[in-house]
């Protein structure tokens, strides 16, 4: 997460504490601790110090550290109302790389010193329930990674909003995986769950029960639609790996948790991904590669060498050739393992691309959504491939299963129009539009737009009620999205340009580099002035605007002939 420049990105609390709002994180990356490592670089040593108590206690009883001071924080505003004012357990909130600079801020690190700042100086936050928030060992705090369950979560942003921190982050575990806390380790053991699997059914009732609890009390203390902005997202979606499950008396499914490494043989009810270690499957004389074990690995060729490098030619070719038994295809009938390839040049049209040049993969194998690969070990569950039930669950890939989301919003300046299937939107637009509906701006240039299809009129930024700001909009979005048109299709013709041969594939990937460049020109006008209306009221000029929309439109037109023509 850096900048074009290898700086940190923009931390999102900060337009919040600069107009004088505590902004409170629960479970959610990158807003609280995330370790308690006490090396240089551990988040225990840069917040509280070597030598601190807080840096001895991670030494000493590092699950403990965990429980008090990973996963829960407050970011403090300068406000005299702050949790931080006046609080000596209150730490320096550092961000050296923030544009227009960061000084003189504090925050709240950990649910040892949040819970009693937002809990009237009790140690224990209560659920959604009533109950005190534990860990497995019954220690009041963070409860665990995959302990964020839904009753926990809300129970946390409920309490920090009842108690005057007017921003909340929360992220909560998946109901599909069955959470099961363990004294042993002080941590939750989680196990995948098949469609209507007991456990699965089981935490969905309670998902709704911890909902249904946090809005209701929520409006006990005056919080609700009327004053309070609610967002409510996925990440993204999952593909279920797995069988039919087999009835049971009492209405729920039964799956097979056992390994099962003749893929031709797992039973009909099998749950898992079917796991897959790539080098020993594929021809000798391939280059050294490490991949990100994924459903959708990105792949690092050794040594970096170029996309034209006939090692990376053959290794692209030997992948795209591999063939493997999907047990819940035709009886496991062979399947290819890969749906699309992304070499650099389709990387950077999808924005996978940063500042930091050693990031960059070689390629990407967009696979089967079955499978999840890896270039290590060989899997434990018995053979390679192999189904291993501990994940059923694959996501990070390009099918519109998990590709398509969804997202709730509730509050002042949102449209109530029900469910809406219709309108074309993706993550990037929430926070600039969060920011439009509340009146403040960030200090970096946004890459989604506001958007306007959600908002009530009244409530959509002037500048952004002329006639061309939502065509603009909407077409910035199928040409920019990871999701939209302009990537689809050039995903597609990726796939087959790596698929060729060496000169078809140099033709094809020079048209993609200039139908590429030609979006980044066009989506960086729009996003601009896209931006500058909703926060700087700066009127789209009509001319410019026709001028975008007819590029943009050509943009399209041009990368769907190219589809058409490579796939012919």
């Amino acid at each position: 997460m850096i900048t074009p420049a290898g700086k940190n990105t923009p931390a999102p609390w900060v337009p919040f504490t600069r107009a004088g709002c505590d902004v409170g994180g629960v479970g959610t990356a990158n807003i609280e601790l995330e370790n308690v490592a006490t090396n240089a670089s551990g988040d225990m040593t840069k917040v509280f110090g070597s030598g601190s108590p807080e840096f001895n206690e991670a030494a000493s009883n590092p699950t403990v550290a965990q429980t008090d001071f990973v996963g829960i924080a407050i970011h403090c505003g300068n406000a005299s109302t702050s949790k931080c004012a006046g609080n000596a357990n209150a730490r320096d909130d550092l961000l050296p790389d923030e544009p227009a600079g960061y000084t003189g801020f504090k925050a709240l690190y950990g649910a040892k010193y949040v819970d009693p700042a937002i809990a009237s100086g009790n140690a224990c936050v209560n659920d959604t329930s009533g109950q005190p928030i534990k860990d497995p060992d019954g220690n009041c705090g963070f409860p665990g990674f995959d302990g964020m369950e839904a009753n926990n979560t809300l129970g946390y942003v409920e309490q920090m909003q009842e108690s005057g921190v007017p921003v909340t982050y929360g992220y909560i575990s998946d109901a599909h995986d069955c959470h099961v806390p363990n004294t042993t380790s002080d941590a939750f053991v989680s196990t995948a769950q098949g469609p209507g699997e007991s456990c699965f059914v089981a935490q969905l009732k309670s998902y709704d029960a911890a909902f249904d609890s946090f809005f209701t009390n929520l409006a006990a203390h005056g919080i609700d639609k009327s004053n309070t902005l609610f967002v409510i997202t996925v990440d993204e979606g999952d593909h279920f790996a797995g069988g039919a499950g087999a009835p049971q008396a009492d209405g729920t499914l039964a799956y097979s948790h056992n390994n099962c490494s003749v893929l031709t043989a797992c039973p009909a009810n099998q749950i898992g991904e079917v796991n897959v270690n790539l080098p020993p499957l594929l021809p000798a004389g391939e280059p050294s590669f490490a991949v990100h074990s994924d459903d959708a690995p990105t792949v690092y060729v050794q040594g970096g060498p170029t996309a034209t490098d006939p090692s990376v030619r053959k290794l692209e070719h030997d992948i795209t050739n591999l063939s493997l038994p999907d047990p819940y295809i035709g009886n496991g009938q062979l399947t290819p393992i890969t749906e699309w390839f992304a070499d650099q040049t389709e990387e950077r049209a999808l924005h996978m691309i940063n500042g930091d040049p050693s990031r960059t993969p070689t390629f990407t194998l967009f696979g089967q959504d079955d499978f999840f690969f890896s270039a290590g070990s060989n899997p434990t569950c018995g053979g390679n491939p192999c189904v291993s039930p501990s994940f059923a669950w694959n996501h990070g890939d390009a099918q519109g299963q998990i590709g398509n989301t969804w997202v709730g919003m509730v509050g002042p300046g949102v449209m109530a129009k029900g469910v809406d299937a219709k309108t074309w939107t993706d993550h990037a637009n929430l926070r600039p539009t969060i920011m439009a509906l509340t009146g403040l701006k960030d200090d970096y240039l946004q890459d989604g737009r506001v958007l306007i299809e959600a908002l009530d009129p009244k409530a959509v930024p002037a500048a952004l009620s002329s006639a061309n700001a939502l065509p603009l909009g909407q077409l910035y979005e199928q040409l920019n999205a990871p999701f939209g048109e302009f990537a689809n299709d050039t995903l597609a013709i990726s796939t087959k340009a790596v698929e060729s041969d060496d000169a078809t594939y140099a033709s094809d990937d020079s048209k993609l580099v200039a139908l590429t460049l030609r979006r980044d020109i066009v989506a960086g006008k729009i996003k601009t002035a896209m931006l500058r209306a909703a926060f700087d009221g700066t009127a789209i000029k009509p001319s410019l605007a026709a001028g975008w929309l007819a590029g943009g439109k050509k943009i399209l037109t041009d990368a769907a002939a190219l589809e058409a023509s490579v796939l012919k």
